[in-house]
């Protein structure tokens, strides 16, 4: 067992670059033993630049990572991992067709002979000795397969356990799992607290950070803001502050009125994502959804954007039915969608800065079989002026450019959809400079002017209170409530806060 309460991992000055883009710059973080410590941010934020440090996965640019007040020269997730430090992400890394004992005997595949891993059931003691310790049943010979979710999470965790872990990272352990599946792993979240381990636990979740975490650590573009506070002394407006920054109600850019009717959405919904979403949006007006990560806001851009399927209710444009079609019919519609990760999503890596602009232009400037290279250029070329792309060099391959000019070439892009009527635009300032952040709401609000509606979504709170019309806040999936332009900030951070979960005392309560 551990010592509790002693300094168990120190994070000094972590920094990375990655490229011209800053990840991490000076960050800190402290955990003891015993303590489970919550570790927040937006996407973006840091965190996982961060964790892929603490598990080997990175090795900083500067800054030094103690365990047991010594410090770790991580070269790899193995050397993490033997020293005590283990991950359990979200997505699971078990073999659905092997057994439990299967599993447990190919965690230790890297480390010793193949022989030994059919050695029997004495292999398996110390797992099933981990198991009981935190309170699990393990039947060796049951096949992976037919574990729930929340089995197979806490399998990952008697493995963890079993290889002597000091500090268990648990990233967004809950996110596949029901109220009673995660009250469960909270259960044996305490255990091991007894037991002296220290536990990341990384949820944007805030009721679970108040039910669980003993304190909070929030980073913020790659800085430490909040370092180690006691969850008790912090309400969820506290948090949100801290991940989103000082918000002010930036509402001096002046917006064009709105004209007629053009999106209607009604009874919304995406799976598990977000439901029963009803909106409207006129011709020259500009709506953000805003929320947290995991609120729904993002998902529900990417569904009316067309690059994610309902999988119930409406959405009609110009009194057209569209949903449930796929992207390229949503853009042959004149809907334009900038995705939140453009290097996913939303460049094309291997052809020039001019072909990635003009890419949604191209069934309206080819002439039969061919496209010419003129073409292209005369399509973007006013709108690379116009948002003062650099390099302005038309020829230059995408990869060339800055984070910020890449994604003013995505939003181009969109701007060169046929007949445009519907813009969506997610994270549309995400990793990028004040003046690309500029040049990009400028754009947004130039084709609004022209009678574009349109929809940003987007977690960064205060630039959607800067765009939009009307903001509509997203919370646990649902639409919580809509706020006009110009309204107090403060009452935005509030909304965002509210849960509408359950804790373990109104569970146990009604048990």
């Amino acid at each position: 067992m551990e010592t509790k309460d002693t300094v168990l991992l120190e994070a000094r000055n972590l920094s990375k670059r990655f490229g011209a883009t800053c990840a991490l710059l000076s960050a800190d973080l402290e955990l003891r033993s015993g303590q489970v410590h919550a570790l927040m941010g937006e996407n973006g934020a840091g965190k996982t630049t961060m964790v892929k440090m603490l598990v080997g996965a990175l090795q900083p640019d500067s800054g030094e990572i103690l365990l047991e007040g010594k410090r770790l020269s991580n070269r790899s997730v193995r050397d993490a991992v033997a020293a005590g430090i283990v991950p359990v992400y979200q997505h699971s890394t078990l073999f659905p067709e092997l057994s439990i004992a299967e599993n447990l005997r190919a965690f230790d595949v890297a480390s010793t002979s193949l022989p030994r891993l059919h050695r029997g059931a004495a292999d398996l003691a110390p797992y099933l000795d981990a198991a009981a310790r935190i309170g699990i049943d393990l039947d060796p010979a049951k096949p992976v397969r037919m574990l729930s979710m929340a089995e197979r999470q806490l399998l990952e965790i008697v493995r963890a356990v079993a290889r002597n872990c000091k500090l268990l990272l648990l990233d967004e352990p809950t996110a596949a799992l029901n109220v009673q599946e995660a009250l469960r792993l909270f259960d044996v979240i305490e255990r091991l607290k007894e037991e002296g381990k220290g536990i990341i636990f990384i949820s944007h979740k805030l009721n679970e950070i108040s039910e669980i975490c003993d304190v909070v650590t929030v980073l913020r573009d790659g800085r430490t803001v909040m370092n180690a506070a006691a969850t008790a002394t912090l309400t969820h407006r506290d948090i949100i502050h801290a991940m989103v920054g000082p918000v002010s109600a930036r509402t001096d850019t002046a917006l064009h009125d709105a004209g007629g009717p053009c999106l209607e959405v009604s009874g919304l919904a995406c799976g598990g994502a977000f439901q029963d979403m009803s909106l409207s949006v006129r011709r020259g007006e500009i709506v953000g959804i805003a929320g947290l990560i995991g609120s729904g806001a993002l998902e529900a851009g990417e569904v009316l954007g067309g690059a994610r399927e309902a999988t119930q209710g409406t959405i009609k444009l110009d009194g057209k039915e569209i949903a449930g079609r796929s992207r390229r019919y949503f853009k042959q519609q004149g809907v334009g969608l900038v995705p939140a990760d453009r290097t996913a999503d939303g460049i094309f890596p291997g052809l020039s800065c001019a072909a990635n602009a003009a890419a949604s232009a191209y069934d309206a400037i080819q002439t039969g079989a061919f496209l010419s290279r003129q073409a292209e250029y005369d399509a973007s070329n006013m709108l690379f002026t116009a948002l003062r792309v650099r390099p302005g060099d038309p020829d230059l391959p995408i990869g060339a450019l800055s984070g910020g000019n890449q994604q003013k070439l995505v939003i181009i892009r969109n701007l060169l959809v046929p007949d445009m009527k519907l813009l969506v635009v997610l994270e549309p300032t995400r990793g990028v400079d004040v003046h690309a952040r500029d040049a990009i709401h400028s754009a947004i609000i130039d084709a609004a002017s022209k009678g574009v509606a349109v929809i940003v979504a987007s977690s960064d709170l205060e630039e959607v209170m800067a765009l939009a019309h009307r903001i509509c806040l997203m919370r646990n999936g649902r639409l919580a409530r809509t706020f006009p332009r110009g309204a107090d900030p403060a009452e935005l951070l509030a909304c965002m806060g509210e849960s509408d979960s359950p804790s373990r005392e109104l569970h146990h309560a009604h048990a």
